[in-house]
């Protein structure tokens, strides 16, 4: 009788042991299928993925760099030719397809450009120098001074003509990129885009993921963690993290203006119109979701779970993408990790996982 009490006494302590190695905050999260790290892998894409853009138009067939608008003057950095994944010390990156109408963009001059087109438009430079801006033949606002190495100008056009941007003291490179696909105020920068002796426009990444990670999502009763750094702390940014470009499925922080909520799911790209966004420029951002049968449950920066229930992402095929779901909406990040889980974590446990810092 001793004996059973003590196997009995036993079992029971390794159950709570058990189970309290899965409470909230512990350090043995549950299980999960899959996860990639893109800066510890040594910026690689995981095996199965694929990562394509192509070939840069205009004057510089690799115009793709992962220089940015905040590194310091002079900061070296790397050029990318088609389909190869660009990285940073923050992840990887995706970005929507930008031109740089400002030529050459290296060791620039005093410069008026060609047309350009109405639209929103970001101004970036790097070196020690400054450069202002002003219209000619076209018409604009939040044309201005913008000191290099350290902010960006959003100005927009519209009436279309050309534009001079006057350098003053040391600039190694200058962008005038856009038109912003997102056109709002909040157009923010993407890495720099190398020009020659006319502009050159940078295509789209796509980031698609491997048959086995799509399977575990479509399958439905699953999860997803996701850390990335914006670019810019605008809408323009965060709009899809991940989704399908066949149905329109997003799973993206995008709120209404309350740090603590997002959405989950985007039908109607058109009302983002007027939407915020509470992720914050260049500092770790996390989203984490289920995707449920009936819908989802999503978390962001820490913020309580927020229910949809929208139609699921059981559909999404082999065309699942990381940083964008669709032609028209790109995160504009560099993305950090993933992980995914064949299961339904509880809402508690979203909200523990999108916050930065707390292993996941």
């Amino acid at each position: 009788m001793r004996n059973i009490l003590f196997f009995a006494a036993l079992l029971w302590a390794f159950a709570a042991q058990s189970a309290g190695l899965n409470q909230i905050g512990s350090s043995q999260p549950p299980a999960w299928s899959f996860y990639w790290n893109f800066i510890n892998s040594q910026a690689a894409a995981p095996p199965g993925w694929t990562v394509t853009r192509a070939a840069c138009a205009g004057s510089v067939s690799s115009c793709v760099t992962n220089a940015q608008y905040n590194d310091a003057a002079g900061a070296s950095y790397i050029t990318y030719s088609a389909n190869n994944p660009i990285f940073s010390p923050r992840g990887i990156g995706s970005f929507e397809n930008r031109t740089n109408y400002l030529f050459p963009s290296e060791n620039p001059t005093t410069t008026t450009t060609g047309t350009i087109p109405t639209g929103y438009y970001v101004l970036i430079c790097n070196g020690s120098g400054s450069i202002l801006s002003a219209a000619v033949t076209g018409t604009g606002s939040g044309l201005g001074t913008l000191n290099c190495s350290s902010t960006y100008q959003t100005f927009q056009v519209t009436v279309a003509g050309t534009f001079i941007f006057t350098v003053t003291g040391t600039v190694n490179w200058a962008d005038v990129q856009g038109p912003c696909l997102y056109a709002n105020s909040a157009c923010g920068p993407t890495p720099h885009i190398i020009t020659t002796s006319g502009t050159s426009t940078r295509p789209a990444d796509a980031i698609k993921f491997g048959v086995v990670e799509v399977s575990t999502i479509q399958a439905g009763n699953s999860s997803v963690v996701l850390e990335y750094y914006s670019t810019s702390s605008g809408a323009t940014n965060q709009i899809s993290l991940l989704g399908s470009p066949i149905n329109g499925l997003q799973i993206s922080p995008i709120d209404a203006g309350n740090a603590n909520k997002c959405t989950s799911t985007i039908a109607n790209v058109a009302n983002l119109a007027t939407s915020g966004s509470n992720q914050s420029l260049f500092t770790t951002n996390r989203v984490a979701a289920t995707n449920l049968k009936k819908g989802y449950n999503l978390s962001c920066n820490g913020g309580a779970s927020t229910a949809s229930s929208s139609t699921s992402a059981t559909s999404f095929g082999v065309s699942l993408q990381l940083g964008n779901g669709n032609a028209l909406y790109y995160c504009n990040c560099w993305i950090s990790q993933i992980k995914i889980w064949p299961i339904v974590l509880p809402n508690p446990l979203l909200q523990l996982y999108s916050t930065a810092g707390v292993r996941f």
